[in-house]
């Protein structure tokens, strides 16, 4: 379930497949569906791109996960390639 929590209270966009959100028109989020259609010939596809190393994902910065809220900052001015939280080992051997 989404949790309108994770949405500024400024507003803003939400892609869902879900549908709208409750709490979205007081938060003055504007909701967009978002439809997939399964299709297993594209998928396969992708799935040997990925495997030949031919599916490049552009990513900008990384940041442990400890600066997650660096990372937001930087995430929200936008630009090209993805943002990513890397956790450290520490943080996957205790939960």
């Amino acid at each position: 379930m989404f949790s309108m929590d994770l949405v500024s209270e400024r507003g803003g966009v939400l892609a869902s497949t879900l549908g709208e959100p409750p709490a979205a028109k007081q938060r003055r989020v504007s909701v967009t569906s978002l439809q997939t259609r399964p299709d297993p010939r594209r998928l396969s596809e992708l799935a040997e791109a990925a495997a030949e190393k031919r599916l490049v994902m552009p990513v900008q910065r990384t940041f442990p996960l400890d600066e997650a809220a660096d990372a937001f900052r930087i995430a929200r001015r936008g630009g090209v390639g993805k943002v990513l939280l890397l956790p450290q080992v520490s943080d996957l051997e205790s939960g």
